[in-house]
């Protein structure tokens, strides 16, 4: 991921970390889909109103969404790519 990010800044599209990297940011956009999809329908009916399933799916794109929006912070580089290296490997740079 984090050669995908400093690939991208040097305009290298064919590296693989890029195409994990654009994969991520998809799965990202994806996420804020199905929360604004599921999050319409459970305002409407209620967490109660939904059926196991749908809570589930809610949850699922929820953490999805977490996901896909820290990458997209590093990648507008409102946070730098380092968090990724931290909260992974618990080291700075």
């Amino acid at each position: 991921m984090i050669n995908g990010y400093i690939l991208m800044a040097q305009n290298d599209p064919f590296h693989p970390s890029v195409l994990v990297l654009f994969g991520v940011l998809v799965w990202g956009i994806v996420g804020l889909i199905g929360i604004i999809a599921y999050g319409i329908h459970c305002y409407r009916v209620g967490w109660r109103g939904l059926t196991r399933l749908q809570r589930i799916l809610f949850s699922i794109y929820g953490v999805v969404f977490i996901i896909g929006l820290l990458i997209w912070l590093g990648f507008l580089g409102i946070v730098p790519y380092q968090w990724f290296d931290w909260i992974i490997f618990g080291r700075n740079g």
